[in-house]
């Protein structure tokens, strides 16, 4: 009995320190832990409690010892990933970050130096070997008798489960996390953490049936008559952690670092606009501009784009739009299966999506990021491609995190920073950066002003950049308010107003009588009402996980064949030069590479109508193709093949 009081003794301990740990690791600081454990030490202790009970299930196995380790070694390694991703985007770490590890690993050289990656894999090496060691040196231990062992762990995770629910129903603990970063610090890491594991997806309305979706469906007024006979092409450009650093409280520019976002906002229509996330997460700010859903009502931390708009279409402006002839085109300078949008964008409605790996001269800044002066070419080239209107969404990339913490070199705009807290070398490189596509933005409204086609430009910030920025660091105390504003190459009939992301597209549908979808319809007509958000969540969880009453049954909404790229690449011919293979063809770029069947051979990129493979084995006759390879090695497009021949 006395070995059993010692080994909850110690799995006591070991609970309080992993939840001191954990605590100081994601508010960054020590004592800010130490005052959560002072200020709400019944919150510390549940949260010491739930760990507690993740270590107690080693007492179900003989080398208890090892399994114990290994449990500590993981809690530690949660804390430490996540500490890293607030000092990145603010916003913590969850279970739906794990679905985004394998690509955040292929990014990695990106966001660490390589001696601070070296690091990283060190410390993940060593603990899993020191684990290793553990499993295979320590004893086996006398069993604890199942019938004392598997009541209490299952006894434990029952308590846990009944006291997340009771504590959720009384209000003592949050279920909604309307605010992740705040929640994270009122209730503390182990708790949110473990919460998110069984918060994905949409919880069912209460009052749900495929009827009363119908019924909501049915309320909403049918389409009047157009008055307006305008159909502009639309353009929607989210910029990249834009902001104006005039917001950012104690820091002083040399000049103006966006004067032409200044511009629109000062002449035409312009607000506040309330983003899902802050520092990062830019596809839950896409998902809500682009459908009109509110990603409040998923999951903590979920990502709709990598859970259920891979499997369900769903109503989008591109869909919506379609009904009155729009094409729809999706650019983005940046990997194209990032956040999977290459499989997710046929579920939006797109035709096509022209991604980094299709564009020509894209140059790097001092990151390498891709600059954002390509994407002005790129959407008018989209506008070129189609007879009719078209509808282009415009993703950037250039502003992105992480920002330096040395200076790198002269900048164009200098910073004074007076706040502490913020590193006056990130912060010059962020504002210069801003700059760069603010210019991007005023070279494509110079162009856009002399075509002959009508067309409306909104221009928006996704979310505010990962400085680590605190709400006092913000002139409106806001982190998840962004701004936009609407630019016309015709006289533009609207007043300023502030909404939510997920509005914003049925309100510029809304300018031009335009009202297709019902979710467009429910924002246009009822947005102030009382139950707008109870419709809103009835009519969201109706179409992607419901029985499709509002359509009766049957979507609408079916998977586009979506065409990768603006411009068609070719393969033409394939030749032997000497030892080498040259494949000659159109519109290639860096990221072609040549491919056998399925394997993969070494290309070296000559120029857009030819690549080379040096000292290539294959034989004449043999047949070849090009894929466009995305940085996550996936491969987007591939071209038909060829026959190598002699020349």
């Amino acid at each position: 009995m006395k070995r059993y009081l010692r080994m909850i003794l110690w799995t006591a301990l070991a609970a309080l320190f992993l939840a001191f740990a954990t605590e100081a690791l994601g508010r960054l600081s020590a004592a800010q832990a130490l005052d959560f454990l002072l200020r709400a030490p019944a919150r510390f202790l549940y949260n010491a409690f739930l760990i507690f009970v993740t270590l107690s299930a080693a007492a179900l196995f003989r080398r208890r010892t090892a399994v114990f380790a290994l449990i500590c070694g993981l809690w530690l390694a949660v804390g430490v990933t996540n500490a890293i991703v607030i000092a990145f985007r603010s916003v913590p770490f969850s279970m739906v970050d794990v679905l985004l590890l394998p690509e955040a690993v292929k990014l990695m050289g990106t966001y660490f130096t390589r001696g601070q990656a070296a690091l990283l894999f060190a410390g993940a090496f060593i603990l899993t070997a020191a684990v290793a060691v553990l499993f295979v040196r320590a004893k086996k231990q006398p069993r604890i008798p199942a019938k004392y062992s598997v009541p209490c762990v299952a006894g434990l995770a029952f308590l846990v489960a009944v006291s997340m629910l009771a504590g959720g129903r009384s209000g003592w603990l949050d279920t909604e996390f309307e605010n992740v970063i705040e929640t994270y610090e009122h209730d503390g890491f182990a708790y949110c953490f473990l919460y998110t594991f069984a918060d994905l997806g949409m919880d069912e309305p209460e009052d749900y049936s495929p009827q009363a979706a119908e019924a909501v469906a049915d309320a909403l007024e049918a389409s009047p008559e157009p008055q307006s006979g305008l159909r502009p092409n639309i353009i929607f450009l989210q910029l990249e952690s834009f902001m104006d650093p005039d917001r950012l409280v104690g820091v002083r520019t040399s000049e103006e670092a966006v004067p032409v976002f200044t511009r629109l906002r000062a002449e035409g229509p312009s607000g506040s606009l309330y983003m899902p996330m802050v520092g990062g997460g830019t596809a839950n700010c896409e998902f809500e501009v682009l459908t009109g859903m509110n990603t409040d009502f998923f999951g903590v931390g979920e990502y709709p784009y990598n859970t259920i708009v891979r499997e369900v279409a769903c109503e989008s402006i591109a869909f919506n739009l379609r009904e009155y002839g729009y094409s729809a085109h999706f650019i983005h300078n940046f990997s194209g299966s990032f956040y999977s949008r290459h499989e997710v964008l046929p579920q939006l409605g797109f035709d096509d999506y022209d991604s980094v790996e299709y564009m020509p001269d894209v140059s790097l800044n001092a990151l390498d990021w891709p600059r954002d002066d390509v994407l002005a070419g790129e959407v008018l080239l989209a506008l070129e491609n189609t007879p009719g209107r078209d509808f282009v969404f415009v993703t950037t990339m250039q502003g992105h995190g992480p920002y330096p913490e040395e200076p790198l070199g002269e900048a164009s705009i200098a910073v004074e920073v007076d706040d502490g807290r913020l590193n006056p070398a990130s912060v010059e490189y962020y504002v210069n950066q801003l700059r760069e596509t603010d210019a991007f933005v005023g070279e494509l409204l110079a162009a856009l002003e002399d075509r002959a086609e009508p067309t409306v430009v909104l221009v928006y910030g996704d979310h505010l950049p990962a400085l680590s920025l605190e709400a006092d660091m913000i002139d409106s105390g806001d982190l998840f308010e962004s701004e936009y504003a609407l630019w016309a190459n015709f006289p533009l009939h609207a007043q300023d107003q502030d909404m939510e992301a997920y509005q914003i597209a049925a309100y510029t549908m809304g300018l031009f009588d335009l009202d297709a979808g019902y979710l467009t319809k429910l924002t246009q007509q009822s947005a102030q009402d009382a139950d707008y958000l109870e419709r809103l969540e009835l009519l969201q969880y109706d179409m992607l996980y419901g029985d499709g009453g509002v359509f009766e049954g049957e979507s609408p909404y079916q998977p586009t064949q979506l065409t990768m790229g603006l411009r068609p690449i070719r393969a033409l011919r394939a030749f032997f030069s000497g030892g080498d293979l040259v494949v000659e063809g159109e519109n290639f770029t860096s990221s072609s590479q040549v491919f056998a069947g399925e394997e993969a051979l070494p290309t070296e990129f000559a120029s857009a109508s030819r690549l080379i493979v040096r000292d290539c084995a294959l034989e004449a006759g043999e047949r070849v193709h090009v894929r466009q390879v995305s940085r996550e090695a996936i491969a987007l497009s591939q071209t038909d093949e060829v026959a190598i021949s002699v020349q």
